[in-house]
């Protein structure tokens, strides 16, 4: 009889313990069955590092090939290029702030990818039958970086209010950087620069571009600052239990039309990204910030106020 409660004891305890784990499970995002327990213990065993995994070899893959495709018409190979590279883009970021690593293990990626980046772009010399993977390696390298730094960075964000007005900072100083400060001043006098600390979007079937580096032709550059900010949007909402999948969704479609203005809209070169990202954040996420009534008002003057600015320099840049 002794032994009979005792197995009955142990078969709760599994049991309770068992719906511990889902739920803690539950709270992370995982959604993970309760045969795939284990993940819950080794975040390397995520179906977000998984799949962090799977586009960036996938990234890789596509970096290599897709600019030897030939036949393409101009505007087709401009847009595949767009779609394609900065789709991945987004979805490393995406779910690589979704991966449940400690602070080590982030800065342990983040050193590991700058590691390869500076040995890939500054160190070695690739022969000329391994320049097209040392570009895609280096560049996926470089991406790496400024996504497990901005993971990194939105740990510093411990609660949702911070964000509002850290968001319209951002998207303002990327606006008058790229208009009328550094940024631009580096665009004019030192593209190589810029170039090596951005992600490249190659040329496809033929279609116009610029040389950069050896062995390969851009059409256009995401920078590092974009994508260290779009990576700690993604973490931010996560860490903060904000809409994480929504924020994908707002934030996406507004960087590929920013990408599209600025290649198919003649003055509009070199626009800046950040001003679209925290408009997708912040129209997704806005009802989870907790302001009182007066504060809606003054953030929604702030957001005008940032709008005027954006058209103003959009029409000085183009008409002035």
């Amino acid at each position: 009889m002794r032994g009979g409660e005792l197995k009955m004891a142990d078969e709760e305890h599994s049991l309770e313990t068992e719906r511990v784990d889902l739920g803690i499970g539950e709270r992370l995002g995982a959604g993970l069955p309760l045969h795939e327990w284990r993940t819950l213990t080794d975040p390397w065993r995520t179906p977000s590092v998984r799949m962090t995994m799977l586009f960036a070899g996938l990234y890789l893959v596509l970096r290599m090939w897709l600019p030897t495709v030939g036949g393409l018409p101009e505007s087709s190979a401009k847009l595949l290029s767009i779609l394609v590279f900065v789709t991945l883009t987004f979805l490393i970021a995406y779910h690589a702030a979704r991966m449940r690593l400690g602070l080590r293990a982030q800065l342990g990626g983040l050193a590991g990818a700058l590691i390869v980046w500076l040995a890939l772009s500054f160190l070695l010399r690739p022969t000329p039958g391994t320049q097209v993977v040392a570009a895609a390696a280096g560049d996926l390298a470089f991406m790496l970086c400024c996504v497990f730094f901005g993971v990194i960075l939105a740990r510093a964000f411990r609660d949702r209010n911070i964000l509002l007005p850290a968001s319209l900072a951002v998207a303002l100083v990327d606006l008058i950087g790229v208009y009328y400060g550094l940024t631009g001043r580096l665009l004019q006098d030192a593209p190589e620069l810029v170039a090596n600390l951005s992600v490249k979007l190659p040329t496809i079937g033929g279609a116009p571009g610029t040389a950069v580096g050896a062995g390969s032709r851009v059409l256009a550059t995401m920078g590092g600052g974009d994508i260290v900010f779009i990576a700690v949007f993604f973490a931010a909402a996560v860490r903060l239990e904000m809409n994480v999948r929504g924020t994908f969704w707002y934030v996406y479609p507004l960087s590929i039309l920013a990408m599209i203005l600025a290649l198919f809209v003649p003055g509009l070169v070199g626009i800046p990204a950040l001003p679209f990202v925290v408009a997708g954040f912040l129209a997704c996420n806005f009802h989870y910030f907790d302001l009182t009534p007066g504060e809606r008002w003054a953030m929604l003057y702030a957001g005008l106020v940032v709008l005027v600015v954006i058209l103003l320099c959009v029409f000085a840049a183009r008409y002035v």
